[in-house]
């Protein structure tokens, strides 16, 4: 075991120290470091640390000075990725002559000690598996760096569980999660052992990710319908929603053209010419009707409080999705928009529901 400190000489005190006479403070721990330089720790007593560090002006050791100096014994004690019994006596005597209280000496081996455990965790979790052999690894440098074992698990689950994180991210960023993802996500959670904890909305709206996937390609849900549906017809959305149409409305009207009067006698005038009459029109959207919408395997169907519309799927030739509706166009006639709260799940399912029809 080496020693981590060497002797060195002492500094030559500024201008005014040497003016008024005034030690150097700094010299002081460079006379600590000298004696631990060159004297077993285990032979040093408070006395000679006081002898050391008094004729200097220093009366008792800085407190970060002496979470520094222990913690520079630890790193050149840990450089190896072990610390050894002897290590870790040295560290407890050098601990009790520099007077290093427990929560000093805990911070130092997170700065100092746990960076290593760190490097070799990220090292496992690069390639996105952990084997039996590379846990077997991470045990043994734990134990020989004296980790312990509830800080080892907390240093494995802050690197490991942003890299899920970042997997889950990864595959819903399409919005859609197949099985064979799930699978492949719930796999690499239990090889990393941890468990990554989910608030009831992402779940729900993991849920519906599941659910697009599932609908685009050919299986869709069964959901009670209080409507009288056709034979072999299934119901798969049921929402409230508001019926919508584009309509031009006028705007305003004018006349232009050229005109000549002709006076025919006194207050009696006589126009001849030609005009026309023009239209300023405009398209608007307006609200028809408010009901519930239900989408089958084989009709569109909207139960409004005025009166109730049915398209046939055949009869859709595409869906036209907006943020908070979708307009259906049909083959003829205006084209309905309904607007309604899940207006992405109703254009997922009514397309893949016409690609499928």
């Amino acid at each position: 075991m080496q020693n981590p400190f060497a002797a060195r000489p002492l500094v030559r005190p500024g201008f005014f120290r040497r003016l008024f006479n005034r030690p150097a403070p700094e010299n002081g721990y460079i006379e600590l470091e000298n004696l631990l330089a060159t004297r077993a720790w285990n032979g040093i007593h408070a006395g000679d640390v006081a002898q050391a560090l008094q004729p200097h002006g220093v009366t008792s050791v800085d407190r970060g000075r002496a979470q520094a100096l222990y913690a520079k014994a630890l790193a050149a004690f840990a450089a190896d990725d072990v610390l050894s019994d002897t290590e870790a006596a040295e560290l407890r005597r050098l601990r009790d002559i520099l007077g290093v209280r427990d929560a000093d000496a805990r911070e130092a081996e997170r700065q100092t000690v746990y960076p290593r455990y760190e490097r070799k965790v990220a090292e496992v979790l690069r390639d996105g598996q952990v084997t039996d052999a590379e846990q077997a690894q991470l045990a043994i440098l734990r134990n020989c760096l004296r980790i312990e074992e509830r800080d080892a698990l907390a240093i494995f689950e802050g690197a490991a569980k942003p890299i899920l994180t970042r997997r889950w991210q990864e595959a819903v960023s399409d919005r859609r999660l197949s099985a064979e993802e799930q699978r492949a996500l719930d796999a690499m959670a239990r090889n990393f052992g941890i468990r990554v904890d989910v608030d009831s909305a992402t779940l729900a709206q993991l849920d519906r990710f599941r659910w697009y996937w599932l609908v685009e390609n050919g299986t869709f849900p069964n959901v009670a319908a209080p409507i009288n549906l056709q034979r072999d017809e299934i119901c798969h959305f049921t929402a409230p929603a508001d019926l919508h149409e584009v309509r031009t409305e006028t705007e305003r009207t004018y006349s232009s053209g050229t005109s000549v009067r002709i006076k025919i006698m006194k207050g009696v005038y006589y126009r001849v010419g030609s005009t026309r009459t023009a239209r300023v029109t405009r398209e608007v959207l307006r609200h028809i009707d408010s009901g519930t919408l239900y989408v089958t395997n084989k009709r569109l169907i909207f139960d409004g409080a005025r009166k109730n519309s049915v398209i046939r799927l055949p009869n859709i030739l595409s869906v036209i999705p907006y943020s908070d509706g979708v307009e259906v166009e049909k083959t003829s006639g205006r084209n309905p928009i309904f607007t309604m709260n899940d207006a992405e799940w109703l254009t997922v399912l009514l397309s893949s529901r016409l690609a499928y029809a």
